[in-house]
């Protein structure tokens, strides 16, 4: 075999060692840090305050949905100003929230929506007309 044909199939080998590694690793992004930010949060219904199961909360493109004690986290997120929503269907209206913008933290930090803008709290659609709660921390 010639020199330049073994060149070439040692580089692919290795080019294909390199890309299995890399797969095992969590790819290329994840080896150079690329990876977004992780944001979570809670959202709670009124007025009991119990964590609401089934909810899809977006920021930025990436979705989570809430688990059964209301919590979500998000990863991957990309840093800077992100969409924030929160898709509840006609079984609930939503009293109180974080911005429909906030601000994601670099990728090796966390953002706690609880903590910053308070957690995202729901009402029943058919609650009634009567006096709503007040949501708490507003």
């Amino acid at each position: 075999m010639p020199t330049q044909a073994k060149l070439e199939v040692g580089t692919l080998v290795a080019l294909s060692a390199l890309a299995i590694w890399l797969s095992g690793c969590g790819g290329l992004a994840e080896l150079l840090g690329l990876t977004g930010a992780t944001v979570k949060g809670s959202v709670l219904e009124l007025p009991s305050r119990e964590g609401v199961s089934g909810i899809q909360v977006t920021v930025g493109g990436e979705s989570a949905t809430t688990g059964d004690d209301g919590k979500y986290t998000i990863e991957d997120v990309d840093e800077g100003n992100r969409a924030f929503s929160v898709a509840v269907g006609d079984a609930w209206e939503v009293v109180a929230s974080p911005p429909a913008t906030v601000a994601v933290p670099e990728s090796d930090e966390a953002l706690d929506l609880d903590a910053v803008h308070g957690p995202t709290y729901l009402i029943d659609a058919d609650y009634g007309s009567g006096s709503l709660p007040e949501p708490p921390n507003l």
